[in-house]
This record gives structure tokens, sequence and C-alpha cells, in this order.
């Protein structure tokens, strides 16, 4: 076998690898939000730029009597200041899993 096919493979391995890597996580994600989601309000503590340079604010909320923090890009059409409040869903069985409902 000539290495050119060898890398190849390889290339192809690893997208078959991350490809099922994703499709689990997502389901993960599914699952804990079906079955444990705990909606909490939470305001707005920072406004910045992310390292792609798209507007983001973040929110902290309190689960389990730890604090976690959530952060989310926003378009235009939202125009979020420090202490408006946001809903945040999040899994009662793993915090970190979560996300900022912007739209309902």
């Amino acid at each position: 076998m000539n290495i050119g096919k060898i890398v190849t493979y390889s290339f192809y391995t690893l997208i078959f690898i991350f490809l099922i890597y994703a499709g689990f996580d997502s389901l993960r994600r599914l699952y804990h939000f079906n079955n444990y989601s705990v909606i909490t309000y939470s305001k707005v503590d920072s406004l910045f730029l992310d390292h792609r340079g798209h507007r983001t604010f973040s929110v902290t909320f309190k689960a389990d009597g730890n604090l976690y923090r959530a952060e989310i890009n926003y378009a235009d059409d939202i125009t979020p200041e420090i202490g408006d409040e946001f809903k945040v869903e999040y899994s009662s069985k793993d915090p970190n899993l979560h996300r900022i409902i912007l739209y309902e």
C-alpha cells in the first residue's frame, strides 16, 4: 500500500470518527433536554466580541449550588443590555449542558 492510500484512509477514518462523536453528542444533548430539562431565568452580565468578532453575551445561572456561565452569539434583531433577563434551559443531571432561549 502506498503512502497516498494510507493518508486517504486515515483522513476518512478521522472524518468517520468525528461524525460518530458529533452524532452521539447531539443525541446525548437531545436526551438530556427531553428528560431532565430545567428552566431558570438569568440576567445578562457581559457583552463582548468573541474570537471571531461575533457579538456575544453571557449570563450566569445557578444550578445545584454551583454557578455556570452560558454564552451565545446574537444577531441584529436582538439588542441585549446588561441586566436584561433571558431564559436558560439546562439539564438537571449535567448543568454543563445548557442553552439560552432567545425566542419563544
